[in-house]
């Protein structure tokens, strides 16, 4: 089975029927260290900037009718990190789980 992505169809206005949208996506989250480096800011807004692209992400899944979105925004090699950009990263993960209420509590 290919990857949904890759997947060629017809433009609709050539009569194509679109394809059904994928189950279940899983994205791997990376670089926004290196994204921030590249263009001179701190890491904490290289992370901002994935906050805000997986807003996006999370929307356009709803509107097309994907059931199951997975994050993979953190891993074992994370926790070598410093203790801030750790506890950023926490911070950040509580506002792309619950966007309409970033609070502790979501």
């Amino acid at each position: 089975m290919q990857p949904y992505a890759t997947t060629q169809h017809k433009p609709r206005d050539q009569g194509a029927i679109a394809p059904p949208p994928p189950k279940h996506v899983a994205i791997i989250m990376d670089g926004h260290r290196r994204w921030a480096k590249q263009h001179g800011l701190p890491t904490v807004l290289g992370h901002a900037a994935g906050a805000r692209r997986v807003r996006g992400i999370v929307e356009a899944c709803k509107d097309r009718g994907v059931r199951f979105l997975t994050l993979f925004a953190f891993s074992t090699e994370n926790w070598q990190r410093p203790a801030s950009e750790v506890s950023t990263r926490g911070r950040w993960a509580r506002i792309w789980a619950c966007p309409t209420r970033p609070t502790p509590s979501c």
